[in-house]
């Protein structure tokens, strides 16, 4: 079983290096651009320019989008517990959540839970 885990995050590791290199194309595409805009090459008003910057824009935006969504994929480890703190509603934090507990514990009546 350690294998297919091994072989997953290999997967995983080798998609985020793929998306990586795909949205710094797409930074160097947008770089090169603004590049010829500013030396008077291209236009922003033409269509065509404008058509490419847009496209640039949500290729990095896209690229950015699936590298966290990889790379949360990756911190995760499977069959690994949810933490204590994931089972309290959002806002709560840590010390929320560690009073919530307290409070339980105080009003159980079995002995092993008082302290």
């Amino acid at each position: 079983m350690m294998d297919r885990t091994d072989d997953t995050r290999l997967q995983l590791e080798a998609e985020i290096e793929r998306q990586r290199t795909a949205t710094a194309e797409a930074r160097s595409r947008l770089d090169r651009l603004y590049d010829a805009i500013e030396a008077g090459v291209a236009e922003l008003q033409d269509s065509r320019s404008k058509d490419r910057v847009d496209l640039a824009k949500l290729q990095i935006r896209e690229g950015d989008t699936a590298l966290e969504a990889l790379g949360q994929r990756v911190a995760r480890r499977p069959n690994s517990p949810r933490p204590w703190s994931s089972a309290f509603p959002p806002g709560y934090g840590a010390g929320s959540a560690m009073l919530i507990l307290r409070s339980a514990v105080r009003g159980c009546t079995c002995s092993s839970a008082r302290s």
